[in-house]
């Protein structure tokens, strides 16, 4: 009679193992494609955020290297007619 019960009681055991164990694996599942959804959407805001620094840096360069190229020739011939206009005037 108690082996009997030894058995059954084994039974129900392993049962519940391997139902809670079931159940822990599906919460595991359910738990990892919310953290894989929220990976990607990390993911997608740190790529935006590349974007946004590289037109930034762009937009601020972009200016001042254009300003480097063609504003020397610009200021060379403005010093140019000032140095003529004030050689004209008389002292």
């Amino acid at each position: 009679m108690l082996d009997n019960l030894e058995k059954t009681n084994e039974k129900e055991n392993v049962k519940f193992l391997e139902s809670d164990l079931t159940r822990l694996l599906q919460e595991n599942l359910a738990k990892n494609e919310e953290i894989l959804l929220l990976t990607k959407q990390i993911k997608t805001y740190i790529r935006r955020q590349i974007i946004w620094s590289i037109f930034r840096l762009f937009l601020i360069l972009g200016p001042i290297i254009l300003g480097i190229i063609y504003l020397p020739p610009i200021f060379k011939d403005f010093v140019e007619k000032v140095a003529s206009f004030l050689s004209i005037l008389p002292s």
